[in-house]
């Protein structure tokens, strides 16, 4: 592999042209389903990778294919090029030689669609083309647990349709290919792609697409899931009786590079038309609400009027509502009715409210003029919060002792390098490490690297087994893949069960081969999973492995005591707890140091240098070079004051009240999908991801965020386990210390919103 492999472009890729015979060969074994469900009016925008080539603008259809006098033109059947969107879809397919070809449309598009499938002149042949008319809403009802399955975005009834226009038509298939109408820039070469890659990996249960840092469309699912799907129980509902179990599907990502090979994503029209409207905020919303319930809204209405936007007509301030408003609180009303008819409020959530509403006043940011009152901050998991202590802290050295340490003969550097240790020591006792075990690295991501780096180019070769969990984040993925690619050697991932945990059967099989290297998180930044890393570690040991721990995600959860995880590494980020960005830690055990080897030379990790010769700083320290991250460090010490301050036992009490606070709310909501388990106490520790139906999680997050909630969305750096259960992506709620149940109900009732306005 050659550097420039590695490398992005700008241009279009050129795709050798098949001949018909080679891609009968490869695609002839399939059968096509386009999908023409999409009825917003919003214009097809299609991109191009070059600068200089302007966005083409779809027109609308020719006289004699609109879908009703003075409706406006739906996406399928906008022109692109002259050709309706959807025929582009349908040619590439047919081009591909594929055996069938059926068109899945909604009543409300069917003959505009069977217009200009069947109406107009087509070029390429040997596949035949059906138009199927089904309302979209019937595939949802048809799903095993109502709307909360979906494949790749795709509803459990779309799975079942599929597979019964394949066997309708050609008992023999391999392969259904699906396709969205409005992917225009998709070729039989792409097509051609993604069937060779199902034809070479036949373990491969289902092949999705990469485009442009999105899982979309066209997605390849054999014939022998299509037909497992009940006896797999894939869409089975789980033991709470609400969440489906996490499925595990063997896929194989294919990434068709950063083409843009379909339009834009339409805006919503609702969604957008009802932010446009809202004045208020979800936390302002549930404040008006609880007014209401007391009597202080609008003249006093009864709280019998609850989900009657009527029942409240001004907002704080006293000026008029619009109607979004109004809406806007109705669904809280809704919300805080369902709390207290399910009796959600207990001794554990008064406490975890009060400890939440203490710790906000410490934070800057929720304080200020802009966000004080309106701001649900829940995306901890990506970074926290700054405290003030810590703030203060950094900006304490940076004005008053700035200076460079170690051999500086004045005092400022004395003092410099005094607080620098005083902190190192600090941030080591806060995570039960014995002095001059760490090295500050960047990040958690820095940390790993440096382990692939000084531990790894010299004890893994080729042939060499590394094991990892496929949960894992891809900054403890990535340093050992990459590191197993320039070895030679292999990665084994080790799959999860349905509640989300690590497949523990899979991981003892997997240590039968006898790994050199196993590396996993504590606390997984996706399942939200404390995983029993002691025991993984010990049982690694004895197959003469060595063990990485990520602790990210645990730093601000819970009280860590490295020595006792029994790891050869830990790595941790200080702004994953409560510090600044910019400064991470390697935790260095005993045995695995003696096996490392520095990355380099320079000032920082020497003691001396003669000619000729150099000195090694003593342990860990020799890892940082250069001008360490002083005033980080001193502002991380401070925030480990302010969680030792606190308790990390009132900590972890915190999270899983609010856990299962989270959790029962997730369950009031329709079509809301939590995904792993949290009913035991190792799944509650303040994150839970989760789906909506019929939206993207990013579209979840951009209307959230509109409302003052920030969750996060999409693959959070763990794409290879959201295609292993058949996710595009998830959203995510992640607390801190501040948090408290108003910014979780301030979360729902977003969700809700967001839901409503996406269904109608």
């Amino acid at each position: 592999m050659t550097r420039e492999d590695h490398q992005p472009t700008n241009r279009q890729i050129e795709r050798p042209k098949r001949e018909v015979g080679e891609l009968h060969r490869v695609c002839g074994s399939s059968v096509g389903i386009v999908l023409a469900f999409d009825e917003s009016t919003t214009p097809l925008i299609v991109n191009f990778e070059d600068p200089d080539e302007e966005p083409i603008v779809c027109a609308p259809v020719e006289d004699g294919m609109s879908v009703g006098d003075g409706k406006p033109v739906a996406r399928p059947v906008q022109m692109y090029k002259g050709k309706p969107a959807v025929c582009w879809a349908v040619d590439a397919m047919r081009a591909s030689q594929m055996t069938a070809v059926f068109v899945v449309t909604s009543p409300a598009l069917s003959t505009a669609v069977s217009h200009a499938v069947y109406g107009t002149k087509r070029k390429g042949g040997g596949s035949n083309v059906q138009v199927v008319e089904i309302d979209r809403h019937a595939l949802v009802e048809r799903t095993r647990l109502g709307a909360n399955f979906e494949m790749f975005g795709l509803p459990f009834g779309m799975l079942e349709l599929a597979r019964g226009l394949a066997d309708s038509l050609f008992e023999g298939y391999d392969n259904v290919v699906i396709l969205e109408s409005d992917a225009v820039r998709i070729t039989p070469g792409h097509l051609y792609e993604l069937c060779l890659d199902a034809m070479e990996h036949p373990e491969v249960e289902a092949v999705p697409s990469w485009i442009e840092c999105l899982r979309r469309s066209p997605f390849l699912f054999t014939r022998d899931f299509l037909h497992g799907l009940e006896e797999r129980g894939i869409a089975a509902v789980g033991p709470n009786g609400f969440d489906r179990p996490v499925p595990l599907v063997k896929t194989r990502d294919h990434v068709f590079g950063d083409e843009l090979l379909a339009p834009s994503p339409a805006e919503h029209p609702v969604a957008s038309a009802f932010l446009d409207e809202c004045t208020i905020g979800a936390l302002e919303a549930l404040r008006l609400a609880r007014a209401a319930e007391n009597g202080e809204g609008d003249g006093g209405e009864s709280a019998d009027a609850v989900g009657s936007p009527a029942a409240i007509g001004t907002d704080a301030a006293g000026g008029s509502m619009s109607d979004a408003d109004r809406e806007l609180v109705a669904i809280a009303q809704g919300i805080l009715h369902a709390r207290e008819a399910n009796g959600d409020r207990n001794a554990d959530l008064v406490w975890a409210d009060e400890f939440g509403r203490r710790c906000k006043l410490d934070f800057p940011l929720l304080n200020d003029r802009w966000h004080k009152g309106k701001l649900a901050y829940l995306d901890s998991a990506a970074t926290c919060q700054r405290v003030d202590v810590s703030l203060q802290a950094q900006r304490d050295f940076d004005e008053h002792a700035n200076a460079n340490v170690y051999r500086g003969g004045y005092e400022l550097s004395k003092r410099a390098t005094d607080e620098f240790g005083r902190a190192r020591r600090r941030i080591e006792e806060f995570i039960g490490s014995d002095e001059q075990r760490i090295a500050f690295t960047a990040n958690t991501t820095g940390a790993a690297n440096l382990v692939a780096q000084a531990w790894g180019e010299w004890n893994i070769g080729e042939g060499d087994l590394i094991v990892i969990p496929l949960a894992e984040h891809h900054s403890n993925m990535l340093p050992f893949t990459m590191l197993a690619e320039r070895k030679r050697a292999e990665v084994e991932f080790v799959p999860y069960g349905p509640d989300g945990r690590l497949d523990q059967q899979a991981f003892s099989a997997a240590l039968e081969r006898r790994p050199k290297l196993v590396c996993a998180a504590l606390v997984g930044n996706v399942f939200g999973i404390v995983e029993p890393v002691r025991e993984m570690a010990k049982a690694a040991h004895e197959v003469g492995a060595r063990f990485l721990v990520d602790a990210a995600q645990a730093l601000s959860h819970m009280k860590l005591d490295v020595k006792d995880l029994g790891a050869d590494w830990v790595t941790m980020s200080g702004h994953k707890g409560y510090g600044p960005f910019g400064i991470g830690a390697l935790w260095i055990g005993d045995e695995a140091f003696d096996e490392m080897d520095p990355l380099g030379g320079g000032g920082g990790v020497v003691t001396h240098v003669g000619v000729g010769s150099y000195r090694l700083r003593p342990r860990a320290l020799q890892y940082e070079m250069g001008t360490p991250p002083i005033s980080q460090a001193i502002a991380w010490a401070a925030a480990c004051d302010y969680l030792d301050g606190l308790g990390m036992d009132a900590v972890a009490r915190h999270d899983c009240a609010l856990t299962r606070y989270l959790v029962r709310g997730l369950h009031m909501l329709d079509g809301v999908n939590v995904v792993g388990d949290h009913d035991r106490a190792d799944g509650q520790v303040g994150l839970v991801s989760f789906t909506v139906r019929d939206v993207l999680p990013a579209e979840l997050a951009a209307f959230a965020g509109r409302l003052g909630v920030d969750m996060r969305s999409g693959g959070h750096c763990a794409l290879p386990l959201h295609a292993s259960v058949g996710l595009i992506g998830t959203g995510r709620i992640s607390f801190g210390v501040h948090t408290t149940s108003d910014d979780i109900d301030a979360a729902l009732v977003a969700i809700e919103a967001c839901r409503r306005a996406y269904e109608r």
